[in-house]
């Protein structure tokens, strides 16, 4: 079935919320990203099409940090969670 994707309604979403990645698309109303920028955020959990444990996966263009050069990714995945939670 995970090959074939026959009789899937939907995959499940697996579970994670710290995003640390490269913005490979945007949609027509985004005003902030480009392709390229790195980002970081936190995901909301339990939406499949937001879970960042996959290839791709979708944002909220409201939620995504830019990174810049004076932190690395690995460091940029861990600062979502904490700066939306203050929010």
């Amino acid at each position: 079935m995970q090959h074939s994707g026959i009789l899937i309604e939907s995959w499940p979403a697996v579970i994670g919320s710290d995003v640390s990645a490269v913005v490979l698309e945007t949609g027509p109303g985004c005003k902030k990203l480009q392709k390229g920028d790195y980002v970081y955020t936190c995901a909301p959990v339990g939406i499949s099409e937001f879970s960042p444990f996959q290839e791709t996966f979708l944002v909220n263009e409201d939620w995504v940090f830019k990174k810049s050069d004076a932190i690395g990714l690995e460091e940029a995945a861990t600062v979502g969670a904490g700066l939306l939670v203050s929010f």
